[in-house]
Parts: structure tokens; C-alpha cells; sequence
């Protein structure tokens, strides 16, 4: 092959690389990876014969996969790299010495230079202390601190993202919204409009506009069918597909929703209804950060509103009737 030539260009121009290498490639060129750690690049577990991981159902298979390509590199280089435990957490020794690498993949790093600072990169992207996150680490199953090593890139993405979560969801728990005296000018309407946005339009009869702007693309997409059924219902005086302009602000973002809807009953006027659209109820569906934005919407609405004002999240003019009768 031409590694060789690869590894002489690198070292030129001085540029640090990463090798995710099978084991029988360690096996069969022991002096070049020796090369490759002494000049400094990343030297990847990518299995030993690289089969397809997903379809092998026997942990212990599994598991001799990466361990063989750990035990020959040890053997070829005499290293290995440190293991992150929740001792170590708790002593805030957690380094994983390995370099930086976004690779998504199931690779073990396996070369050692570069130093982690695990409890200050999760405290960063969670923002909170360094005791906080050790005490958060220390309490994770041995077995989930010790994927660290596996791809230290992504576990610190993935623990500070779930960290984060769960940040949210308690925030919401005790978030209050008071009412102000602050407005939304009726340029939210119009702003930002792009010749883009003309393909998705739809001329409605009860929309404050002329034309509803859509989110789908589709002639049956789920905002377009809406829009239709308002349009054709008996009850709806009037509604409004809402821009991103009108948003309620959230600890984990501001959030839009879909529409406001004014239904009457005879020749009353009498409910308000602030709706979210999405194609589907299921909540596992919609990711983490948009669950908690409509748990902030329906606690602005719902509980700091009067009786005349409701939100809910519905799937289809069908769900909306449902909760438009069960709150009669």
C-alpha cells in the first residue's frame, strides 16, 4: 500500500492524522503503526477482521472483536491507553489519553497523546460545576463510564445531551410565565418572506391572509389538510398559521407554535385556541428539546391564561374536535 508515502507527506507538512486499523493490519505491519504513535497520529480500533458488528448477536464475539486489535497493539507498542472508571471521577482524574475524533463508529481508541478533560467538557456544555457533574458521573453504571474509551467524542456529546435533558425537564417543573404588556406587531405576517415559500402556499377562506404558508412540501401534507378542514368548518370563524416571528420563550429556546384558532358556539365567540400540528402524537417520536418547548407552551397557555384560552398538541382536525369537546 502507500501508507508509508502517506505517513512521510503527513510528517512534512507536520499534519497529526487518524488510522482506524483492523487487526490483522497490526498483525502484518507491526513498524509502520510502531511509526504512527511515535509521530504522533491517532491509531483507531476498527475491529479485527471487520465484520459487520450489527449483525454479530454473541457479546463474547463482540467483545474479542476489538479486544484482539487491543491486546496485539499493546504487544506491538508496549501502550494502552488509561481507562476512565468513576474513581477516577471522583478523584477528578478523568483523562482519557487519546486525540479528538468525530468518527462514528465502533472504534476503541487505542493511541495515546492528547489528554481529556472529562468533568470540565461535560461541565461546559452543561454548565454546571465541576462538583455537580462528578457527583452526576459517579453515580453512571462502571459499565457506561468505561464506553468513554470506545469514542471519547461521542460519549461526551451524548452524556452532556442526556444531562441536559433532564436539566430541562426539571426546569419545566417549576417554570411560571407572567403576563406582560409587551405585543407582536402584525409584521411578523409578512417578514422574511422568500420566493421560496410561494411553492408551499395554499389560498385559504378563514386565514387573516390571503394564503397560508405551509411547512410541508406535499399536496396531502399535514399542515395543508388543516388548513382545508378550518377552512370548511362550520365552527371556525377564524384562524391564523402562525410565523415564526410569535414565539414563546423557553429555558432550552424560544418556540413557535402552529395556530390560533377562534371557534364559536352559536353566536359566541367563545374559545381561543393556541394548536401544535405534528404528524404524529407519539411524544417518542418528537426529539428531547422540542418535548420540553410544549411542555413550556402549555404551561404559558394553559395555566396562565383564562378559561377562554387553550393549547394542545393534535395530529389532525379529527384530534382537535376531540379536545374541542371534552373541554366544552
Amino acid at each position: 500500500g502507500c501508507t508509508e508515502q502517506i505517513l512521510d507527506v503527513l510528517k512534512k507538512e507536520k499534519v497529526p492524522a487518524a488510522f482506524f486499523l483492523v487487526g490483522t493490519y497490526i498483525e502484518k505491519y507491526p513498524e509502520l503503526v510502531k511509526r504512527m504513535v511515535k509521530e504522533g497520529h491517532i491509531v483507531g480500533n476498527h475491529t479485527w477482521s471487520h465484520p459487520d458488528m450489527s449483525a454479530i448477536s454473541d457479546k463474547d464475539s463482540f467483545s474479542q472483536e476489538l479486544k484482539r486489535v487491543e491486546d496485539i497493539y499493546r504487544t506491538v507498542t508496549g501502550t494502552m491507553n488509561d481507562n476512565v472508571t468513576r474513581d477516577k471521577l471522583r478523584q477528578g482524574d478523568a483523562f482519557g489519553k487519546t486525540r479528538e475524533s468525530t468518527e462514528q463508529q465502533t472504534a476503541a481508541p487505542v493511541s495515546s497523546e492528547v489528554k481529556y478533560d472529562v468533568v470540565g467538557k461535560v461541565a461546559e456544555k452543561t454548565k454546571l460545576t465541576r462538583r455537580t457533574v462528578v457527583r452526576i458521573l459517579s453515580g453512571m453504571l462502571e459499565a457506561k463510564v468505561e464506553m468513554f474509551r470506545y469514542n471519547p467524542e461521542r460519549w461526551l456529546k451524548d452524556v452532556s445531551k442526556y444531562i441536559n435533558n433532564e436539566k430541562g425537564t426539571m426546569v419545566v417543573e417549576s417554570i411560571t410565565y407572567n403576563q406582560t404588556d409587551d405585543t407582536f406587531d402584525n409584521s411578523i405576517f409578512t417578514a422574511d418572506r422568500s420566493t421560496r415559500e410561494a411553492i408551499r402556499t395554499y389560498k385559504a377562506k378563514k386565514n387573516v391572509q390571503d394564503y397560508v404558508y405551509t411547512d410541508g412540501m406535499s399536496e396531502d401534507s399535514v399542515e395543508k389538510k388543516f388548513a382545508q378542514r378550518l377552512d370548511a368548518s362550520d365552527i371556525v370563524d377564524v384562524y391564523a398559521k402562525l410565523p415564526k416571528g410569535f414565539y414563546i420563550p423557553t429555558p432550552v429556546g424560544n418556540y413557535s407554535p402552529d395556530w390560533a384558532i377562534v371557534f364559536h358556539d352559536g353566536s359566541v365567540k367563545h374559545i381561543y385556541f393556541i394548536a401544535e400540528t405534528k404528524g404524529s402524537m407519539d411524544s417518542m417520536e418528537l426529539r428531547e428539546i422540542e418535548k420540553i418547548k410544549i411542555k413550556c407552551a402549555e404551561k404559558c397557555f394553559n395555566e396562565n391564561s383564562n378559561s377562554q384560552v387553550r393549547y394542545h398538541q393534535v395530529d389532525s382536525f379529527d384530534t382537535l374536535m376531540d379536545v374541542m369537546n371534552s373541554i366544552k
